[in-house]
């Protein structure tokens, strides 16, 4: 993620860029950074799934035991 705004930056300071080059290569850039937090939300929510899984497994060999 730091190499895509190592690079749009660059871009954007670029005057001999066009401003459609400099469009695109922000739209990259938001593209990729919406992409990492979907990951990110993903991987939270499944890390959430499998600790509730985890607790419910613990809960039901209480009551087993009861």
């Amino acid at each position: 993620m730091n190499k895509l705004n190592a690079e749009n930056e660059d871009i954007q300071k670029d005057n001999s860029k066009s401003v459609s080059e400099k469009a695109e290569s922000k739209f990259k850039l938001e593209a990729a950074q919406a992409d990492y937090k979907v990951k990110d939300a993903e991987f939270k929510y499944a890390q959430q799934l499998q600790a509730n899984a985890s607790q419910a497994l613990d809960y039901a060999k209480k009551i087993k035991q009861q």
